[in-house]
């Protein structure tokens, strides 16, 4: 809020206005001057944007901490806006008077003289808005300014700008994960702050004390101020490391927001505390997501009496409907209401009218409250021991995507003697998919059911996995494999449910067609080219096991393309005579000659290479010396 900071080892602050608190300060040779110029995409240019668009009245804008006010010039041209600055110190008010606009000197501290300045700057006229831009964090009880300025405003119901840095920017959290915390004079870890701002914090403290947040035209930066040591790996742009957070951060928000730039109004004050406590909010084990489109009652009824028999009964159930009309939504109500009251408690039915098949899924794991997240299909057809065994390897494997088995059973729609819609068995169950995860076998098809998952609540909520909704297949498949990169898998080899088949009826093979299916795949491995992936222990052995494998069909596959010059050289390398002046060439490559050339480097060459080559190994040095090496020993062996 000061132009600059003073040079002494220690100043005066205010605190909730009752006692003065010494708090030290960083001696500078040179104080900083915070005076940094307007353009319309730093904090000035989108505040004084909010500021214009939240109020169409005529009035006065303060600006609370102005500084040197740039943001003056700008609002003068709004009509009917009159701009007063106001801050603690004099050096930024002296130009704003030479620049002609009216500003006041005064700290805040007080609410009730906070309030009658106010009162008294006005002499009248309207009060409009109100901004607090990059002062909060400088202040030892943000809280009780932001009080301040809510008694102010709430009469009026008038709107308030605020901008803090974020504490939260990608660059601050690479370094942080490495022990590194760098204050600088100015920037996102300025020296004289005292409050470090995330945007879950700025909402909790602004909503305690009765502000909504209307709108945000928050600062992006890709490179900010803490960008440095620019050769450290966790900072450098080309280094894997810094690709992988890179990657991971930018899922979740502000991953590039510099300062959060946001608008408010008066509203009730929440009153909960903006502190953090390491007590955990109480939540279901699992959120079990169910779509429906109300086609197959029967097998939703049938989904319901599954979850009612659970041996374990911590979840909730969450039924998507979607895109149904009120006759299936009436329906689908009606089969809630069958169910146990026990189960009905647990259930909430969520409507949702736009999007593609995967819409409802995004929805319903946002709504989730469970630890996990598990998705029931509306006829599939989980054991009772399905969410008891989740549960169970949760407890051994915290934090880790969670997989059992299921079984394929083939099903096929019938009607009853009564001429009812109903379901039936074809096929007896079949075990089709793998009793352990294997992610290297995972990237080349889907060896799991949805049913047999139970992913983190964190990979979506916290890190921002979303299913993808352009994907008309294997969103499934996309989203499992993305989750898996980033937590590894924890797996069971017992059978608790049964993947439903559908033999002819309607079903997601049925309804896209082959080209449909294969272009999917292409963008979802795409994706999977582009990201760096995390492997589990062991992947490297089976890597190596697999291009080994890879390797020798390749050589045999090209063997047999060999042509009779290959087969000549490789015949000539395995020659005695060239074995036998095999030290020779050591001795020469010790001494700087080129390596000799290796049988395994034949099957890569043309045919003209390696017709050359043959020729040169039979005209060299080694070979012309073996070939007179052997002509003696014929000689000798005659005279014997």
């Amino acid at each position: 809020m000061r132009a600059n900071r003073p040079t002494s080892h220690r100043r005066r602050v205010r605190s909730r206005g009752v006692r003065e608190l010494s708090v030290p300060v960083v001696s500078d040779a040179t104080p900083h001057v915070y005076d940094n110029q307007y353009a319309p995409e730093n904090v000035y240019g989108r505040a004084a944007e909010l500021i214009r668009t939240q109020s169409d009245t005529d009035g006065v804008h303060i600006d609370v901490g102005c500084s040197f006010g740039r943001i003056a010039e700008t609002l003068r041209r709004v009509p009917g806006l009159e701009y007063v600055g106001v801050d603690g110190s004099g050096d930024g008010l002296a130009s704003l008077r030479e620049r002609g606009f009216e500003c006041h000197q005064h700290t805040f501290g007080d609410d009730q003289i906070d309030r009658d300045f106010i009162k008294r700057i006005l002499k009248g006229r309207k009060l409009r808005s109100m901004s607090i831009l990059d002062t909060l964090e400088h202040l030892p009880n943000p809280e009780q300014m932001l009080t301040t300025l809510y008694n102010i405003c709430r009469e009026g119901g008038l709107p308030l700008v605020v901008s803090v840095p974020n504490v939260g920017h990608r660059d601050l959290g690479f370094k942080l994960a490495f022990g590194l915390w760098d204050y600088t004079p100015a920037g996102l870890l300025d020296h004289t702050h005292l409050r470090f701002f995330t945007e879950k914090l700025l909402r909790k403290m602004t909503r305690a004390v009765g502000w909504r947040e209307v709108a945000a035209n928050d600062v992006l930066m890709t490179s900010s101020d803490q960008r440095f040591p620019a050769d450290h790996l966790a900072i450098a742009e080309g280094s894997a490391l810094r690709g992988l957070l890179a990657r991971l951060r930018e899922r979740a928000p502000n991953a590039l927001v510099n300062q959060f730039v946001r608008a408010y109004v008066p509203d009730s004050p929440s009153g909960e505390s903006f502190l953090e406590t390491r007590e955990e909010p109480k939540r279901p084990f699992l959120s079990v997501v169910t779509r429906t489109q109300g086609r197959r009652l029967d097998t939703l009824r049938e989904v319901m009496l599954c979850l009612s028999a659970q041996t374990c009964a911590d979840f909730e159930l969450l039924i998507v409907a979607h895109r149904l009309d009120e006759s299936r939504k009436v329906l689908v109500r009606q089969v809630i209401e069958e169910c146990p009251v026990e189960l009905r408690e647990k259930v909430r039915l969520i409507s949702v009218d736009r999007g593609t098949r995967t819409t409802p899924l995004n929805i319903g794991f946002e709504e989730a409250r469970g630890h996990y997240i598990s998705i029931l299909d509306d006829d599939d057809i989980p054991f009772a021991h399905w969410i008891e065994e989740f549960k169970r390897l949760s407890e051994q494997h915290p934090g880790r995507m969670l997989r059992t088995v299921a079984v394929r059973q083939e099903f096929d729609e019938v009607r009853t003697h009564a001429g009812r819609k109903s379901v039936r068995a074809v096929s007896g169950m079949h075990r089709d998919y793998p009793a352990r995860f294997d992610l290297l076998r995972q990237l080349c098809m889907n060896l799991t059911p949805n049913t047999a998952l139970a992913f983190p609540r964190s990979a979506f909520h916290d890190f921002g996995l979303r299913f993808d909704e352009t994907l008309t297949t294997t969103e499934d498949w996309d989203f499992l494999m993305r989750v898996a990169f980033i937590c590894d898998v924890a797996s069971s080899d017992e059978i608790t449910c049964i993947y439903r088949w559908w033999r002819s009826s309607h079903s997601s093979r049925t309804e896209h067609h082959e080209d449909e299916w294969q272009e999917n795949l292409d963008r979802i491995l795409k994706k999977f080219d582009e990201e760096y992936l995390i492997l589990p222990p062991g992947s490297a052995s089976k890597l190596r096991d697999l291009m080994q494998l890879y390797s020798e069909r390749a050589l045999a596959h090209e063997t047999r393309a060999l042509k009779p010059e290959h087969y000549q050289l490789l015949e000539t390398l395995e020659s005695p005579s060239w074995n036998l002046t095999h030290p020779i060439r050591v001795a020469g490559q010790l001494l700087g000659h080129p390596a000799p050339i290796n049988p395994s480097q034949i099957v890569g060459m043309s045919e003209s290479a390696a017709k050359s080559t043959l020729k040169a190994v039979r005209n060299s040095k080694t070979m012309r010396l073996a070939s007179t090496l052997g002509d003696l020993k014929n000689k000798i062996m005659k005279k014997k």
